[in-house]
């Protein structure tokens, strides 16, 4: 008899459960160095060749001192009632794009110090890449490698 739930699988799966989490539109709960603290970020986009994604941040508040005014219109408001992944009304950041490894959410999740969230919305996902692609903030470059 196993001696815990995952080990009932076989090891193929289990080891690629991680990296089979990591898809556009899931939302996770991460650790973020920069903040300094635990964030829910939405992948965006995945360059599996590359082995990397983006993902935005979804924010509480609009930060009023550090979000410059003409950038406030490409943070999405995002009602917390009708999204499984929110406790309260939130804005999702449309302003910047954030590459990383697809290593870094594995990590997260395999060692527990993240977790995927739920799925956003595909009305919702289709607003954040809409806004994502004019936001004139977010570097053309990512946005031909990771949006088009």
């Amino acid at each position: 008899m196993p001696g815990s739930f995952a080990e009932a699988f076989p090891a193929e799966f289990t080891d690629d459960y991680p990296r089979n989490q990591i898809v556009p539109q899931e939302v996770f709960r991460v650790f973020i160095r920069r903040f300094n603290k635990e964030k829910r970020v939405l992948v965006v986009a995945v360059n599996e060749e590359a082995e990397t994604c983006v993902y935005t941040v979804i924010n509480s508040d609009l930060n009023k001192n550090a979000v410059r005014p003409k950038l406030r219109p490409y943070h999405l408001p995002l009602c917390g009632d009708s999204s499984s992944f929110l406790e309260h009304d939130s804005f999702i950041d449309c302003s910047r794009l954030i590459e990383t490894t697809i290593g870094f959410f594995v990590d997260e999740i395999l060692y527990e110090k993240g977790k995927p969230m739920g799925r956003c919305e595909d009305a919702v996902f289709n607003e954040v890449h809409s806004t994502l692609m004019t936001a004139p903030s977010v570097d053309r470059k990512i946005k031909i490698k990771y949006l088009q």
